[in-house]
């Protein structure tokens, strides 16, 4: 148990204590989050309704042309 003790002390001034984490970058990693949720459920809703009112190119090229804008 001594030695034990003794190898603690001794190792203590070599651990790394982590950082601490402020409530500003909790609240910006929140916010973040919710932004990047509201995207993504925005992209859902239009699939969804371009899929219920019909809103499908015809030809490939098209649909493969608005994939990239």
């Amino acid at each position: 148990m001594r030695s034990h003790l003794v190898n603690l002390i001794q190792v203590a001034p070599n651990i790394v204590l982590p950082t601490k984490i402020s409530t500003k970058t909790i609240a910006g990693t929140v916010f973040d989050a919710l932004i990047n949720l509201m995207d993504s459920l925005r992209n859902f809703n239009k699939a969804r309704t371009a899929i219920q009112h019909r809103d499908m190119r015809k030809y490939s090229w098209e649909r493969l042309r608005l994939n990239f804008y």
